[in-house]
């Protein structure tokens, strides 16, 4: 569950800056695998999208490693070193060719479109972009339900999120679609 949390926290972290909507899901898409392919064992080092990655610049030991290992995953930051094993809060799923890592428990789940690029992987977060609305989100997905909304009106800003239940054969258009963020996680793979 710590690597479900750190994730999260970096995901509230995306809100702040991006202005985006979280988006979790209440259900893990597609058909669960036991394990990681070989292609994507190994080691990384997280680059964050650009935005998180200029407030995280010049701070020491904010750098983030990820471990892929059969059927874990390893997260090593400055406060340590969290695993955790596939079917525990953390699962790998397939639908069609596309890859997804789910973080969590149902029926509250963060949700990456895993994408392999050469000697890197791209993690897509299903967070939307900050207007977007329930009757946009229902077009994606069979269930859309306004989880809270918060405002703070020292910046005139107000945040909203979205719990979702995914149908599988819209989730690849939703990622198309302009509506989640197009900034990627990025893991560079280390030798």
């Amino acid at each position: 569950m710590k690597i479900a949390f750190k994730f999260s926290a970096l995901g509230f972290l995306l809100i702040n800056i991006f202005s985006c909507t979280v988006v979790t899901v209440t259900n893990v898409p597609g058909r669960k695998i036991n394990s990681f392919p070989k292609d994507i064992i190994g080691n990384y080092e997280v680059e964050f999208p650009k935005d998180f990655a200029a407030i995280m610049e010049g701070e020491e030991g904010n750098k983030m490693y990820i471990t892929f290992n059969t059927n874990s995953i390893v997260i090593k930051d400055k406060e340590g070193e969290t695993e955790t094993n596939l079917g525990d809060s953390l699962h790998f799923s397939m639908i069609g060719t596309n890859y997804y890592l789910s973080f969590g428990g149902e029926p509250e789940l963060s949700i990456f479109k895993l994408l392999k690029n050469k000697k890197s992987i791209l993690l897509y977060p299903m967070y939307a972009r900050e207007d977007v609305t329930e009757e946009e989100l229902s077009h994606y997905f069979t269930s859309v339900v306004s989880t809270s909304e918060a405002s703070d009106d020292s910046v005139g800003m107000s945040t909203s999120s979205f719990s979702v239940t995914i149908d599988e054969s819209k989730l690849e258009a939703y990622f198309m679609s302009d509506i989640p963020l197009k900034e990627a996680y990025k893991l560079i793979k280390k030798k």
